[in-house]
């Protein structure tokens, strides 16, 4: 959604049709098109999103409880 956001702006649409069309606030759309040089480099295939980050370390953290949960037993 944040790239067809981005293309239609590029198109010429305004902030303001986009957030109508999106059901968004102006400043969101804002945000999206003030970041949109690092929403262009992302590859969803990849999964390169802040959220997989985010579980990373939560993997990070349940790995290092586990092992201390096994050492104990």
């Amino acid at each position: 959604m944040k790239r067809k956001i981005i293309e239609k702006r590029e198109r010429g649409v305004s902030v303001a049709d986009l957030a109508r069309t999106y059901n968004r606030s102006t400043s969101t759309i804002c945000t999206i098109l003030k970041n949109k040089d690092k929403i262009k480099e992302m590859d969803v295939s990849k999964g390169v999103t802040r959220i997989s980050i985010q579980r990373l370390r939560m993997l990070d953290d349940v790995e290092r409880l586990l092992l201390i949960w096994i050492n104990e037993k």
